[in-house]
């Protein structure tokens, strides 16, 4: 079972609970182009972003801070939509999430 959560550049997080992986073709529909495996695992998390989505000039999305927090790529701007690949248990619960949506100048202060 996998966790998958897709962070839009508008603030919203959505999270599925799938039996397998997405499909490359699943994964380059959501990031709007190339997919490119940001090459760290934080607590087993697989980051997937747009490979050229900063050439592109696609939105900067402010949900990457949290994730990449002392990896090394703080300085490294995802621009586009990203999402995250989590192995979990069977019988893993979804977060209830919601319509979660994250007010970036909410968390600056």
């Amino acid at each position: 079972m996998y966790r998958i959560m897709f962070y839009h550049t508008s603030g919203m997080i959505e999270e599925k609970l799938e039996k397998k992986k997405p499909t490359y073709e699943q994964m380059r529909d959501f990031v709007g182009g190339l997919i490119q495996y940001v090459p760290i695992r934080k607590r087993g998390k697989e980051i997937i972003v747009n490979e050229e989505g900063y050439c592109l000039q696609l939105p900067l999305n402010p949900l990457q801070t949290p994730l990449v927090q002392g990896t090394g790529w703080e300085l490294t701007p995802f621009a586009g939509n990203f999402l995250t690949i989590e192995k979990v248990k069977p019988d893993e619960k979804p977060l209830n999430l919601g319509n979660l949506k994250i007010n970036m100048f909410d968390l600056r202060k």
